[in-house]
């Protein structure tokens, strides 16, 4: 309380002032000065516009504004980012969701199989090079060898491609690649018995027909998988 001495009979005493009324005497109701006016925050979804100085309010809550909820984001305020509920979740784990159209890959099938195909085409090139470095030479025993070491690529390339069907197991978009890498797969080819000629055009014939699987693989990966990395 401040108190002034004045041409009043009496010594004011001061109210402070306040936002709405200005320094005012407690006595006579003489005042000096100036309100101090309001200090409004603005309104919020929760609250309406309100002083910050004596809590006063003006209007109402803006309310919240829900956008709906989507595959990856709950029911969120777009003003305050309040949210409610859960989201809704792809319709799939893997494939197209049916809701919001993006490519899913929960468990990184994808990923996984490219990784395979690498490992697979790598021996591809290296049974490749065998059979074209067996074609060089006129040796029976240097053909043999090459051939030897041309089926323990293929069996390399079996393995993966065992691995290439265990992943797509399950999932009815890759049917089509899973087929065609169990062929692979269960396809058994022996290295050639000796370096006699009929043994290894035996192995040839065996070899070709392996690649020819492979070759087939391949191409559906590039027909099934290659279309969905391209979606995502």
């Amino acid at each position: 309380m401040v108190v002034i001495s004045t041409a009043c009979a009496h010594e004011h005493e001061y109210a402070e002032a306040t936002c709405e009324k200005p320094k005012t005497c407690t006595i006579c109701g003489a005042t000096e000065g100036e309100a101090l006016g309001h200090k409004f925050e603005d309104a919020t979804c929760d609250k309406p516009k309100t002083c910050t100085v004596c809590g006063a309010t003006e209007g109402e809550a803006l309310g919240h504004q829900f956008e709906e909820a989507t595959c990856d984001k709950p029911k969120t305020c777009k003003l305050c980012g309040l949210t409610e509920g859960e989201a809704l979740g792809h319709s799939t784990e893997f494939g197209k969701c049916d809701r919001c159209g993006t490519f899913v890959d929960k468990d990184g099938v994808i990923s996984k199989l490219n990784s395979k195909f690498n490992d697979m085409n790598s021996y591809f090139e290296r049974s490749a090079d065998c059979v074209n470095s067996a074609g060089r030479t006129t040796d029976l025993n240097t053909m043999y060898s090459y051939y030897c070491l041309d089926a323990s690529y293929k069996q390399d390339i079996r393995s993966c491609a065992s691995e290439i069907a265990g992943i797509c197991s399950g999932y009815s978009l890759l049917s089509r690649v899973e087929s065609a890498a169990r062929s692979v797969s269960e396809y058994y080819i022996a290295e050639p018995s000796d370096s006699s000629p009929d043994s290894l055009i035996s192995y040839i014939d065996d070899a070709t027909e392996f690649n020819d699987l492979v070759i087939e693989l391949e191409e559906a990966n590039q027909n099934v998988l290659e279309p969905l990395i391209g979606s995502r």
